[in-house]
């Protein structure tokens, strides 16, 4: 069951949540499938080909091995008060992402939100997305998207990953099992 709690975001002047290319209706005429909404939080400094193959990667998994299907993906730039040495200005990352995404991707969205705060924990980040999608966006398209989720580890959001080629996803993995 769904914790119920409030949560307040401050938002940017002028921001709005990018819903343009969220899909309005499901094409599971079954009544089988659950509408989820991928997010990748992160540098992206700069946005690369593989940054949208993960896509490409997870969309295939969801649609083949999952009771799922994708109405809405996310690119969600970090902060810069991330102070990750070499972070691109998030200015200049939110445009290549965006730019980026316009040549490529027919759903695909930039959500600017993150790179106006502080920096912000993922967790937080994601209870963003939760809001707007469930809270604020307009009716027609409220999915209750996210409300079968649970937070990081602690079961309120589920997790995609997508192994980097020269990385050990187990060994980076292993110390999650507590949860």
């Amino acid at each position: 069951m769904a914790e119920s709690r409030t949560i307040t975001f401050t938002n940017p002047r002028n921001y709005t949540f990018p819903s343009h290319r969220l899909r309005q209706t499901l094409h599971d005429c079954t009544g089988t499938k659950q509408p989820i909404v991928l997010v990748a939080c992160g540098s992206i400094n700069p946005i690369t080909y593989n940054h949208l193959r993960m896509y490409e990667i997870a969309n295939d998994f969801v649609r083949e091995k999952t009771d799922f299907e994708i109405v809405g993906e996310y690119l969600s730039p970090v902060s810069d008060e991330y102070k990750k040495p070499g972070l691109v200005g998030a200015h200049h990352r939110v445009n290549m992402c965006s730019l980026a995404i316009e040549q490529e991707s027919a759903w695909l969205m930039v959500d600017p939100w993150e790179v106006f705060q502080n920096y912000r924990r993922t967790a937080v980040v994601l209870d963003h997305f939760d809001y707007e999608l469930n809270t604020v966006c307009p009716p027609q398209m409220a999915f209750g998207l996210m409300t079968t989720f649970y937070h990081i580890l602690g079961r309120r959001y589920g997790t995609i990953v997508i192994e980097r080629e020269r990385y050990n996803v187990a060994q980076a993995t292993g110390n999650l099992s507590l949860w």
